[in-house]
């Protein structure tokens, strides 16, 4: 509690008055009720707005006692802590690692929250977690990959139907590939399209880039303008749903976009491709990748360059057991067997090794 030392201005002094009841007080009961009420007074947004001294001393304070509090405390203080900008980020990500029940509220509104904490929950929390971050205001791009990337068909929904959400490339490919068969996805793409001029413009773009994971009919509903009739086409009709499994909610293209680190990468996106077995999808998704076109790009795959293939594709940051797998897909689609692939294999470690002089500027998908 050292930090008590620093407040002795007159304009703090009945706040430090009561920070030290609380370091003094030794009866739990007390102890629990005195700090409920330095909370409620400290978070009341009518009041005068602490100096960064205050807030990191209260900050600090309800650090050292957290652990020592009830559960029914806890869930008062982080309720009313919720939605304020007056603690520090390290105190509202100790809260935010409590129980659903009590963390909701602050993992959808504290502005305390930096990124990448949210990151880290976002990889690692449970899907009513990620949820709650989904509908948080003014989520990035890097934010919105992690969470489409958590495999989970609700947290996606949530995101298309937050207009504060932004939707990177590569995020808006997997959202176009789960519609494919997800009509309730379709839908929600649909609707943000009449509600967001940006993400409509971005859906514009991927299908005159030749996008082939929507159905032409859908593709001509956008470009037409005619989104308006679509979208109210779809709500006449009940979405297939999806199967219920011990009370949870499982589509059937659930684990198709997995990945450890929880971002959504260039080989997460392939490796649905792939799992697919949408050799043309794979072709259009690497065409756009590497700026070949796409009849280049079919030559490329389906000739026997390995060699070429090996160096592009060691610039896209997969792994070597990645690599296999999609050499493998490769000779499925020509109809080949390979008994072994360890001259590919050597070839493509070689080049991850040097990869530190290549040029990189080819990785962004733009």
């Amino acid at each position: 509690m050292c930090i008590l030392a620093v407040c002795s201005r007159g304009d703090i002094e009945l706040m430090l008055e009561n920070y030290q009841r609380l370091a003094q007080t030794r009866d739990p009961v007390a102890r629990s009720q005195l700090i409920r009420q330095v909370s409620a007074a400290y978070a009341d947004q009518s009041a005068r707005a602490p100096s960064s001294v205050e807030r990191d001393l209260f900050s600090s304070i309800v650090l050292d006692l957290y652990d020592q509090l009830s559960d029914d405390v806890r869930m008062d203080i982080v309720v009313r802590l919720a939605r304020t900008d007056r603690i520090t980020s390290t105190l509202a990500a100790r809260l935010a690692r409590e129980d659903i029940y009590m963390s909701e509220l602050l993992l959808e509104h504290s502005p305390c929250l930096d990124e990448d904490t949210l990151l880290d929950l976002a990889r690692h929390r449970d899907m009513q977690c990620r949820q709650a971050i989904a509908r948080r205001k003014s989520l990035t791009c890097k934010l919105v990959d992690a969470l489409i990337s958590c495999n989970n068909k609700a947290v996606l929904l949530t995101l298309l139907r937050n207009g504060d959400t932004q939707f990177s490339h590569n995020a808006l490919v997997v959202s176009t590939i789960r519609a494919r068969s997800e009509e309730d996805i379709l839908f929600e793409i649909a609707d943000r399209c009449l509600l967001d001029e940006r993400f409509s413009e971005n859906l514009c773009d991927l299908i005159e880039a030749g996008c082939p994971f929507m159905t032409g009919h859908f593709k001509q509903v956008v470009l037409s303008g005619e989104l308006d009739q679509y979208v109210a086409q779809l709500k006449r009709h009940t979405a297939t749903p999806d199967l219920a499994i011990d009370g949870k909610q499982f589509s059937r293209h659930e684990a198709h976009i997995s990945i450890a680190s929880g971002d959504l990468s260039f080989e997460t996106v392939l490796r649905v491709l792939l799992e697919e077995d949408d050799r043309d999808g794979v072709i259009w998704f690497l065409s756009r990748r590497f700026n070949i076109s796409p009849d280049g790009m079919t030559s490329l795959l389906m000739s026997r360059a390995d060699a070429s293939l090996s160096r592009m594709m060691s610039r896209t940051g997969i792994s070597e057991s990645f690599y296999k797998s999609f050499l493998m897909a490769r000779d499925r689609w020509l109809g080949c067997i390979k008994r072994s692939y360890m001259d590919e294999l050597r070839r493509f470690r070689a080049l991850i090794a040097d990869r530190n002089v290549v040029d990189l500027d080819m990785l962004d998908i733009t």
